[in-house]
């Protein structure tokens, strides 16, 4: 009865594995004429050889277990680096937009500052004609004022009165005729004199 009892925890042990000693025993079980101290010898060679080997199980087991927490770790690691490249990324990408807003609002502003500083300069160059033309006008006006103030003091008061140098005009001095088809006279030259 007990070798029956064997046999079948014996066989349900093949059933499960591919052990080739597991066989022999089932074997040595049937046979009568051994004894059950070889058997028992047998039995407790392969317990001793599935506690190496559940150790080593073990072992591998545990190696694994920390394997794969390494790996998870790892994995977890690259993930929020990836996430954080990508945030990275998306505010560079948002720096770049808000760049090229700013460079697109300042070459507007170049342009406008352009074409601001060219009517300035439009304006300048008007004023700066019409102030020539005004201090030239002041000067001919005091010139002419100077004259007449002198010829008036050759009248009434003589003493003041300073007699003009002579000169000639020529073709070759600085006479013109103005737009209202009038004689121009160089500075300093008073005709009648």
């Amino acid at each position: 009865m007990m070798r029956q009892r064997a046999l079948e925890a014996i066989g349900e042990a093949v059933a499960r594995s591919q052990r080739p000693k597991l066989d022999l025993i089932t074997l040595a079980l049937r046979g009568k004429k051994i004894g059950f101290e070889s058997i028992i010898r047998m039995i407790d060679e392969l317990i001793a050889t599935l506690k190496k080997e559940g150790q080593s199980d073990e072992d591998k087991k545990q190696y694994c277990t920390v394997e794969f927490d390494s790996a998870e770790e790892e994995k977890k690691s690259s993930e929020r680096s990836l996430s954080d490249v990508n945030a990275a990324l998306d505010d560079a990408k948002t720096s770049i937009l808000s760049l090229q807003d700013d460079i697109s609002a300042l070459k507007d502003g170049i342009t406008d500052l352009d074409k601001s500083v060219a009517e300035a300069t439009e304006q300048r160059k008007i004023a700066s004609q019409e102030f020539t033309e005004l201090m030239t006008s002041d000067t001919a006006a005091k010139e002419l004022l100077q004259f007449a103030k002198n010829r008036l003091n050759k009248f009434y008061n003589p003493k003041l009165y300073v007699p003009p140098k002579k000169r000639t005009v020529t073709a070759g001095s600085n006479c013109k005729w103005n737009d209202r088809s009038s004689f121009i006279l160089p500075a300093g030259f008073h005709p009648g004199e």
